[in-house]
């Protein structure tokens, strides 16, 4: 759709996707700062096409990670709860070296041996010292983590689905904590509700198929009421 290439233009945006839904352009903005965000929302709602954008904050990071079960050992395995990565106490002050850092981080690391070494040599700093950096990134909380990206789709993994619960203030901890435990389900957020939209929970479910998906979603939904 239109609106989606035009969203998809903003280096800040993350994800993008259309889903099946009556409000059906989801995307993630990270943005160096509030004036920023609202101007890449405020450009959005400029569209031509869109009729409602609305802004929905992570109020609570329950789990960002999925342990995908290939047999029974592993399912058995992945089923120990996950606890929440640690949030930094605020914005953490970068210098030029950082930034450098900070993006190339971001993306792959090569073929090299020694991957790190090949960094550091871009950045014109010793290994240890760029390792050093990486470290205090993630005590700090900057960094939420470090790994490979299994691409779960050519993994068999083809049913993805963002699966949304209206639940009571005071529920919402015990129906987060049984989603967490769920190795299919990769994301799990509280978001604030708006008028219409009466959903404060979200979980990013992934499966076989459709159906285990569904199954899945309606095994929590009983099994938590």
């Amino acid at each position: 759709p239109p609106a989606a290439e035009a969203i998809g233009r903003y280096p800040e945006v993350t994800h993008n996707y259309e889903r099946d839904a009556a409000f059906n352009l989801w995307f993630t903005v990270i943005a160096a700062d509030r004036a920023r965000l609202e101007a890449i929302l405020a450009a959005v709602r400029q569209v031509p096409g869109v009729e409602e954008v609305h802004e929905l904050p992570a109020r609570q990071h329950v789990k960002i990670r999925v342990e995908f079960a290939f047999d029974a050992g592993a399912a058995a395995a992945a089923q120990a709860p996950v606890p929440p990565a640690d949030e930094p106490a605020g914005p953490l002050a970068l210098d030029a070296l950082d930034r450098r850092t900070i993006c190339l981080a971001c993306g792959d690391l090569g073929p090299e041996r020694q991957p790190f070494g090949a960094w550091a040599a871009t950045l014109g700093i010793p290994e240890e010292d760029l390792l050093a950096r990486l470290a205090a990134y993630r005590r700090a909380g900057a960094m939420r983590r470090f790994g490979a990206v299994l691409r779960h789709r050519a993994a068999g993994f083809t049913a993805n689905g963002m699966s949304v619960w209206n639940v009571p203030g005071a529920d919402s901890a015990t129906l987060c904590a049984r989603l967490a435990a769920c190795p299919e389900v990769s994301h799990c957020y509280e978001r604030p509700r708006f008028p219409g939209w009466p959903y404060n929970v979200f979980a990013m479910i992934h499966g076989h198929s459709r159906a285990d998906c569904l199954a899945l979603a309606r095994s929590v939904a009983e099994g938590t009421g």
